[in-house]
């Protein structure tokens, strides 16, 4: 029960937000309540869970200083990734955005390639396509690509391209070793290899303004993002396809690189690297092509020659501290604008109740505890209490008053004797002057004095002193 009810008493000692006062008996000079004590115990509990808070999103992207700057593509800087995590589709669909049947590819055909290119020799290898399907389902989830193009679209048959599980794109800025990904749309024609295709009518019927669609992975960079700042997504582009006229669409992406830097103690920074590739532009030109050309459409994937290095520099404790200061200044000017009015009453209330105690004679602490005073909550609510709080306020104020003007006086007398000190002790030299002026007129006058024989004699500083001769006249 000690325990608690000194703690209660000591709580006050919590009020950072206590009415300034001319002096109180125990040595301080403000005045603190238990609303103080309350709001900075609320302070301090907001500032500790945002304190937790700040550290967790320490390390977190969307808080980090982000700077990025665009440099020239280096030769042979490329990027490699897997096949099976990027996914590439195609597939045509009529004018009312229905898909075109195309059993057995009697209607068009779908081929994938990769060419590796160079000033002297070009390098193809063509893989044949099939319905995705179950193969793009897992990363069709994760990237927003609707189920029903999955049953309908044509992917890279995996099966066939055992030696293709990695795609590096590189690019050059003079075009002499760079590498691409790309995709033909052919129109069926019957051949020694393959004789079931629709009649040429119903072909061009089909094909002609229908819709051709693609659809490619692009990385994304985000600074929000925790380990790794490349989001993956999917882009779905569509172009009209016109009779005697190919599509031919070069989809650029950009070579981006990022640093990553942790440093949570200001003192042991750690880097990471980051690699990615990211969307740049999309080019479609349309070329003329005759009767007997087959091709339709024509889609590649370039690594153009501009790349993006991004510096990620995470926050700091400094940082967290930084913020910490500043959002105690804005809640602490908040709080004070809502508790000082309430404050100020109480402190009023205070020296009210004090008054009335010395004013009934009252002075020892056993008694002042037994007196029923002015109470906050009577004030608020009850009205006669609250006329008789604003008597005893325009009292009080006259004896602050009083207790100004008394205090001020002894105040300026003060200043006044600090103010002719100094003066006295500026002019050092002047008054050294002085008293040598005077040492000097006191021997002008004494020389001038008229002296006798038998007087003393003062000059340069030693005493001379003349002995009486006595002279002895006899008659004869």
């Amino acid at each position: 029960m000690y325990i608690i009810q000194s703690a209660a008493e000591n709580i006050r000692t919590l009020d950072i937000f206590g009415m300034d006062v001319h002096l109180l008996s125990q040595r301080s000079n403000t005045h603190k309540t238990y609303s103080g004590a309350a709001a900075s115990i609320f302070i301090l509990s907001v500032l500790l869970y945002s304190f937790y808070s700040f550290i967790l999103q320490m390390n977190e992207g969307k808080n980090a200083i982000l700077n990025r700057q665009e440099a020239l593509l280096q030769n042979n800087e490329g990027y490699t990734f897997d096949a099976k995590d990027f996914i590439f589709i195609t597939g045509l669909l009529d004018g009312a955005g229905q898909p075109i049947m195309n059993q057995n590819n009697s209607i068009y055909s779908v081929t994938f390639y990769f060419c590796n290119k160079s000033l002297s020799d070009t390098q193809c290898t063509y893989f044949s396509s099939t319905i995705c399907g179950d193969i793009i389902t897992e990363l069709s989830q994760k990237m927003g690509v609707p189920k029903d193009y999955q049953y309908i679209s044509y992917c890279l048959d995996q099966q066939k391209a055992e030696n293709f599980s990695t795609v590096r794109l590189q690019s050059s800025q003079r075009m002499d070793n760079f590498t691409l990904f790309g995709v033909l749309l052919n129109k069926c024609v019957n051949s020694t290899e393959k004789n079931d295709c629709a009649p040429q009518e119903q072909i061009d019927q089909l094909v002609t303004n229908s819709n051709f669609y693609y659809s490619y992975t692009n990385y994304q960079f985000r600074k929000d993002l925790n380990s790794y700042p490349f989001e993956t997504m999917q882009n779905f582009d569509v172009t009209t396809l016109y009779p005697k006229l190919k599509k031919y669409i070069k989809v650029l992406y950009s070579y981006s690189t990022a640093y990553l830097e942790y440093n949570p103690f200001y003192f042991f920074p750690q880097t990471t690297e980051c690699q990615s590739i990211e969307y740049d532009q999309s080019i479609i030109d349309t070329v003329v092509i005759s009767d007997d050309d087959a091709q339709l459409a024509q889609v590649e994937l370039h690594l153009g020659v501009k790349k993006f290095i991004s510096h990620v520099t995470y926050q700091t404790l400094m940082d967290v501290a930084a913020k910490l200061g500043g959002f105690f200044t804005i809640l602490k000017i908040c709080v004070s604008i809502i508790l000082h009015p309430i404050q100020w009453c109480q402190y009023r209330l205070y020296l009210i109740n004090r008054y009335l105690d010395i004013k009934k004679g009252n002075r020892s602490l056993t008694n002042l505890m037994d007196i029923e005073n002015l109470d906050f909550l009577q004030v608020v609510f009850l009205k006669n209490k609250r006329q008789y709080f604003h008597e005893q306020n325009r009292i009080i104020d006259k004896l602050l008053d009083i207790a100004e003007i008394a205090f001020n006086p002894l105040k300026l007398i003060r200043q006044v004797e600090d103010l002719q000190f100094s003066i006295k002790q500026l002019d050092v030299s002047k008054t050294k002057r002085y008293r040598l002026e005077e040492n000097e007129h006191e021997q002008i006058e004494i020389k001038s004095i008229c002296r006798s024989i038998n007087q003393e004699l003062d000059s340069n500083g030693q005493q001379k002193i003349l002995p009486s001769i006595k002279v002895n006249i006899t008659s004869k």
